[in-house]
């Protein structure tokens, strides 16, 4: 324990030194730290970054002198420290607040060049350069400024003054929500590491903006003297989005670099992001590993910033010089300064010892400043750099850069208080957040159903379940009002309004996820709760499936249990409304009441939930209070409460101008329109005609008593198609009178679709047909038709009127988001392209319908079915993320195509009466054939006749999934050795290499049945699935090749491999990009078979550079002619047509062969290969043999 003199001492010392540097930086009016020197290159550019870097090592001598204020003067230094840093904050927040204009832009853009900036003017505050004079938009920047404004406040310092302060650091929140979806230049400012200005989605930008988020949630930003006016209101959903995409990413830092310095400051002190402990190991042995030097840390690999054979005269790099800088990359000691800092935080003394010593070496002299700092970096000297190339790390370097580099002197600084015992590593995180991996308690869901008025109560109470509606709650001493999830998305619109600054608050169109609807909120002396999103009254179709609905509620408590951080229990409030009852009956419908009588067991899914009343979970549940309406209370004399709706279920008012009537098969006229020549193959396959499939009807149509324009009677008996004096046939060539007679005389949904259908390919939406006295448009007619098809769950119809009707989901972005932040991009319409559009970023609404236009029209359902895929593949996504392993596109119009071929296969009909019963199966049925199709799982469906069910259905037909014991599992298959032919070849005995079908494992291969290998090619190819290390074995190759691989006359080139590392991302979307142009899933397969296989060979079995370009569909083509030779021998009275028969000249039979056994794939395509590569090297070799052409004669 030292002494206090002597700790005094100490601090001395480091209090000298920063004074220096505050004299020498930072300026007298502003606070902020920049280069004074009119003749350097930035005069007066102050970075956020630095600036707040270089206040922490200010603020932590300022916590260390408060312990050892033994006089006057050390109280007068912890004042004059304290309001240095308070200085330079509020200096950055003045800074921040001149753009504030930018920020409301940026709330709704995202755009690059509508972002704060990441320099200042230090003199005026105002902008250093222009909007597109530097790569501004840095999210950590803002992160790393809000996350120590959060910690600072804690530990005592004000730095926040105001309201309209308040306004804007809430802002700041809003500004930081949209990290997890934002690219952005990254924290060493150029994006992609080629420095063309390309931004990127980065782990440190995502990480810290967590940290921040998690770190300014629910803190008084003024402090003691605060109220809850004051505090910072964060939604926990997009704290928990940008986890998951942070998870997604880790360990790579974004597409170009897959390992980075960058993350050390996650990983470790100030953020604290990640919070799986087994992450962390990972990542920081790779930075270890690959970037760990003796001088410090690489930034990350292939850097080329200030190294000797940079052009310094140009800003970017070619592709081709990358490779220039590997090995020879400089070292930043800054990387050096986090290591050590984690040691301390992990309180290993070994490592603690080892860093500070290598620090210890790294200082120099700074003459300016008459001590030793740390320099910015250590470069190789150019004579010294083919030495290092060939061995790394044995060749001395000099520093250059800045000297001395304040960001790493400040971290220096700091890690030297802690060293020497004056700062614990706790008082610099009074928020505790180095304790986030801790493990957390298992979270039991709440549930409380809530009768929507007294008969649906009654209903309940008749079958002992005892519930409040909302009625009474409001008139209950707990003063609770319930409001649907929308409601409070209009609420939080005025959560950090500032007139004065034009700032309006959140985003009126954002989503309000889960985990902010399952919290109680707080005004003054009222109770809040709101309702799940999935329960909103909502326009799209999805909402009339109760199933679905069950399902997402079950969803939900999954994405509860994976996610949930807060305060307290989450408490879902399930509406029960008057469609959860029985028309017929008027009682809780069967489907509700088995799910309710489950939940009172305290189980669904398996889950632990617990079931009660929103009274008797008000003492478990999280509370939040909404400040920001009591104040608009106080300031408005006015709730804005009163002005918002209660929770109603009403159905869409619209009035009755068609005939009701029945349905059955889908629409002829819908058979003929484009949706099954877009669904087939991209082959464009002809139809064949339209079967027809005659099912008994035996639901009573519901007819409406709204005053109708057509007289209508309730027992009037329904008119068959082949009553009317039109035939549908002749619809084509109908007059406009005939139509509109038609449509008028007709009660049948499908014919009045078939009608509106042609008007609206026609005409237009806009156009007016005089139904009786009245002259509705055809937007209003399919309106009510829509309606008319919601009543009686025609679901074909529905997704037809839903697709011309232009409508969307509520929440359509944001699943599409969901995929995209979990790094697969989404790939929408059939192959190829330009019919298949692909989403690589968020997209806006309009945009995703224009995408939704082009790749599959309005006027087939397909617009409506490509929304549900989408919707129900982010469901999965959310709780079943392993399912997605090796995959890099979701291609929602193939896995359609597959959808309806699993049908016919399994029905034993026509892929296009697949495709039908796919349009006439409700949501739920589809959510769980998508969910079994993702899981590899086979597909079975039954039908059976029914008369009467009490969930909504189609008509007569009951599609049940069989997956369970006997059926096949249709995962991305691993191939074994055992089941390998043994195969000599002159180059070399392969059977006998042990490891050399590591990759390729299968120990459960089913039964060998007609169709399965074809059909498991066919899925694995519509998926996108690869099989492990795919990726790295193609890089392997291409850089063993002299030219490159040819992929149907689209070229890998093998000087991808001197820009990209092999663990990049951006290397295996530049692949995945070439594959992903096959149109036929099965064959893009058996491509990536034999592209593996290759890759093996070449890797193991041949040590000379590959000089041709390799056809790796010739490679396929031969295997194919090889196979055909010996299945034709094999089977003499097989045609020869049949056997050649197949996609792509290759024969079905081949497709349809497992990989291993003698007659495999995978024997065929090494032969292939084997006898490529043998003419290879004996054309090189000068040998007689003259090289092996493999293409078929």
């Amino acid at each position: 324990m030292r002494s206090r003199s002597n700790s005094g001492a100490m601090l001395d010392v480091y209090y000298h030194q920063l004074t220096i540097i505050l004299d020498e930086l930072q300026h007298p009016l502003t606070g902020l730290l920049s280069n004074r020197d009119p003749k350097a290159q930035y005069y007066h550019h102050a970075w956020m970054r630095d600036n707040v870097y270089c206040c922490l090592s200010t603020w932590g001598l300022s916590l260390a002198y408060r312990k050892c204020t033994t006089d006057r003067d050390s109280e007068a230094r912890v004042n004059q420290l304290e309001r240095s840093v308070v200085k330079l904050m509020r200096g950055l927040m003045m800074c921040m607040m001149m753009q504030s204009d930018k920020i409301e832009t940026f709330k709704k853009s995202q755009h690059k060049y509508d972002c704060i900036h990441a320099k200042f003017d230090a003199a005026t505050l105002g902008a250093a350069c222009g909007d597109y004079e530097w790569g501004h938009l840095q999210m950590d920047a803002v992160a790393i400024y809000v996350l120590l404004l959060a910690q600072m406040t804690v530990s005592g310092l004000v730095i926040v003054q105001n309201h309209d302060e308040v306004a804007f650091i809430q802002n700041l929140v809003f500004y930081l929500e949209n990290a997890y979806k934002t690219p952005d230049f990254g924290i060493w400012e150029r994006g992609d590491k080629t420095n063309r200005g390309q931004v990127e989605l980065n782990a440190s930008s995502v990480g810290m903006a967590k940290a921040a988020l998690e770190a300014i949630h629910d803190v008084d930003l003024f402090g003691a003297r605060g109220s809850s006016q004051s505090t910072i209101t964060c939604m926990p959903d997009e704290i928990t989005q940008c986890n998951i995409t942070l998870t997604s990413l880790l360990p790579r830092e974004s597409n170009s670099k897959e390992c980075d310095l960058a993350l050390l400051p996650l990983i470790t002190y100030p953020a604290f992001a990640v919070d799986d402990v087994k992450v962390r190991d990972q990542v920081r042995s790779l930075i270890v590993e690959k970037l760990e030097g003796n001088y410090g840390c690489k930034r990350f690999l292939r850097d080329g910033f200030k190294a000797a054979t940079e052009d310094p005269n140009r800003l970017y790099y070619e592709s081709y010089e990358l490779i220039t800088f590997e090995n020879v990359e400089c070292e930043w000691p800054l990387g050096l300064c986090f290591l050590l800092l984690d040691a301390l935080y992990r309180e290993d003394k070994d490592l603690v010892d080892k860093y500070r010593k290598k620090l210890d070496t790294l200082m120099v002299p700074c003459p300016e400043l008459g001590f030793h700092v740390l320099p910015e970096l250590y470069y190789v000297p150019f004579n010294n750099i083919e030495e290092e190339r060939k061995q790394p790390r044995t060749q001395e370097r000099l520093p250059a850069g800045k000297i001395p580099h304040f960001w790493g002197h400040s971290i220096w600084i700091l890690t030297s208080l802690i060293c020497d015992g004056l700062l614990s590593p706790g008082e610099l995180d009074p928020l505790n957040r180095r304790l986030s991996n801790q493990e957390r308690l298992d979270v039991i869901v709440q549930i409380a159903p809530v009768a929507e008025n007294f008969d649906v109560k009654l209903a309940l109470e008749e079958e002992n379940i005892v519930v409040e509606t909302a009625e009474e709650l409001a008139e209950s001493d707990m003063k609770l009002r319930l409001f649907h999830a929308h409601v409070f998305g209009s609420l939080l619109t005025r959560l950090g309004e500032s007139p004065k600054m034009g700032l309006t608050g959140r985003f009126a169109h954002d989503i309000i996820g889960p985990e902010a609807t399952s919290r109680f909120y707080v005004v003054k002396d009222t109770l809040l709760a709101f309702v799940p999103y999935f329960l909103n009254k909502q326009k799209f179709y999805l909402a009339l499936d109760h199933q679905l609905i069950l399902k997402q509620l079950g969803l939900m408590v999954q994405y509860f249990k994976l996610n949930w951080r807060g305060l307290g229990r989450p408490i879902v409030v399930l509406l029960i409304t008057k469609e959860f009852l029985d028309p017929l009956t008027g009682k809780l419908s069967q489907l509700y009441l088995e799910t309710l009588l489950k939940l009172r067991t305290g189980l669904l899914d398996g889950l632990r939930v617990n079931f009660g009343s929103v009274t008797e979970f008000y003492a478990t549940s999280s509370i939040r209070r909404l400040g920001f309406l009591e104040r608009i209370i106080d300031e408005e004399r006015k709730n804005p409460l009163d002005s918002q709706p209660m929770v109603t279920h009403d159905m869409m008012d619209v009035p009755l101008l068609l005939k009701t009537g029945s349905w059955g098969e889908m629409p002829r006229m819908a058979k003929r329109m484009s949706v099954f020549r877009t669904i087939m193959t991209s082959k464009d396959i002809l139809l064949s005609p339209p079967i027809d499939i005659v099912e008994e009807s035996n639901r009573v149509p519901k007819v409406s008593t709204q005053t109708s324009f057509l007289t209508v009677s309730s027992n009037e008996s329904l008119l068959s198609e082949e009553a009317s004096s039109l035939k549908l046939s002749d619809i084509d060539s109908a007059s406009d009178s005939d139509l509109i007679k038609l449509l008028h005389s007709s009660n049948s949904l499908n014919t009045q679709l078939d009608v509106l259908v042609f008007m609206h390919n026609k005409f237009g939406l806009d156009y007016e047909i005089r139904v009786g006295e009245s002259c509705p448009s055809v937007k209003n007619l399919l309106k009510e038709l829509y309606r008319r098809s919601s009543e009686v769950s025609a679901w074909s119809i529905l997704r037809y009127s839903a697709s011309m009707l232009q409508r969307n989901m509520d929440n359509v972005t944001s699943s599409i988001c969901q995929i995209l932040i979990r790094r697969k991009a989404l790939s929408v319409g059939m192959p190829p392209e330009p019919r298949e559009h692909t989403i690589f970023s968020p997209v806006t609404l309009d945009t995703f319908n224009d995408i939704l236009e082009q790749s599959c029209g309005y006027s087939t359902p397909m617009a409506a079915l490509t929304q549900e895929i989408i919707k129900f593949t982010a469901l999965i996504m959310a709780t079943q993320v392993e399912l997605f392993t090796g995959m890099m596109r979701i291609r929602i119009g193939l896995i359609i195509q597959v959808l309806a071929m699993e049908i016919a296969r399994s029905l034993n009909i026509s892929v296009d009466n697949g495709m039908e019963y796919l349009l006439k199966l409700e949501p739920y049925c589809v959510y769980e054939l998508v969910c079994q199709l993702f899981a590899g799982r086979e597909i079975i469906l039954s039908f059976t006749s029914r008369k009467k069910s009490s969930s909504s259905s189609y008509d007569g037909v009951e599609f049940t999934h069989l997956v369970g014991e006997g059926q096949s599992d249709l995962s991305l298959v691993k191939y074994s050795k055992k089941d390998i032919s043994q195969l000599k070849t002159s180059m070399h005995d392969i059977e006998e290499d042990e490891d050399f079908f590591e990759d390729w494992r299968y120990d459960d291969v089913p039964s060998y049945s007609r169709g399965t290998w074809l059909r498991r090619r066919r899925i694995d190819g519509s998926l996108t699935r690869t099989p492990p290390g795919f990726y790295q074995g193609v890089w392997k190759l291409l850089a063993k090749c002299h030219d490159g691989i040819c992929v149907e006359d689209r070229m890998l080139y093998s000087i991808w491999t001197k820009e990209m590392t092999q663990d990049e991302m951006k290397f295996d979307l530049k692949i995945e990009e070439i594959f992903s142009r096959i149109s036929e899933p099965e064959y893009r397969q058996i491509l990536i078979e034999s592209m593996m296989v290759l890759a093996k060979l070449v890797e193991k079995h041949y040590k000379d550079r590959v000089y041709p370009v390799i056809k790796l569909e010739n490679l396929c083509k031969h295997a194919n002619h090889l196979f055909i030779a010996e299945m034709g021998e094999r089977y003499p009275n097989m045609s020869r047509e049949t056997l050649l028969k197949g996609t792509r000249d290759i024969s079905n039979f081949f497709y349809d062969s497992a990989p291993s056994g003698r007659y495999g794939t995978l024997t065929y395509l090494i032969r292939s290969t084997v006898m490529f590569l043998e003419a290879t090297n004996s054309a090189k070799k000068g040998q007689d043999s003259p090289p092996m052409d493999c293409k078929i004669s």
